[in-house]
């Protein structure tokens, strides 16, 4: 069907951009995956196709790809460029789903405008390699803050980390309604 693998889920490229408030940073990833969807507990749909709210949780998701990061957290400067890995277990998701009903070639399909994840994980590992240009120390002392401070630093990023999956999940959404007529799912 033309629709991009969801195990695991690339972003080609994702940015995280928190501006305000104790965590200020500019986070882009590339080659950025997500291994673990695919085990998502989906525990409760509503939809109307106008508006669509899953419910679901994940017991682990398994992230892991190049970074550029500059900011800072809480009160610590933070900058690098290069691997990281990202492991969030035990996260409840809920996504909400906003749609419009298309015409294409005579036929009517549903469309995704906007698409809208808040998650809450029971525990976050980050793991930022080449944190300050290479400088060992003050990168695992930063890894093990972040680790420390995890449910903090998720929730000041979590408007920001939404909006970055936005238009990955978007796109795969899309990709799969564009090929099926829309009275053949109400």
């Amino acid at each position: 069907m033309g629709v991009n693998p969801i195990e695991p889920f690339r972003f080609i490229t994702m940015s995280v951009n928190q501006g305000t408030g104790p965590v200020t940073i500019k986070l882009d990833l590339k080659n950025f995956d997500m291994k673990g969807l695919s085990n998502m507990e989906i525990k409760e749909v509503t939809n109307d196709w106008k508006t669509m709210i899953i419910k679901a949780h994940l017991k682990q998701l398994d992230c892991e790809g190049d970074y550029s990061i500059e900011g800072k957290v809480l009160v610590l400067p933070i900058s690098g460029t290069g691997k990281c890995s990202i492991v969030v277990k035990g996260v409840d998701i809920v996504a909400t789903l906003k749609f419009s009903e298309v015409e294409k070639g005579g036929k009517n399909y549903f469309h995704v405008d906007s698409f809208e994840t808040d998650i809450t994980p029971t525990r976050s590992i980050f793991n930022f390699q080449n944190l300050f240009n290479g400088d060992k120390a003050l990168g695992d002392n930063m890894n093990l803050f972040l680790n420390e401070n995890h449910e903090e630093i998720v929730r000041e990023l979590k408007p920001a980390i939404s909006k970055g999956m936005s238009a990955g999940f978007i796109h795969l959404s899309n990709q799969v309604l564009s090929r099926i007529n829309a009275k053949d799912i109400k």
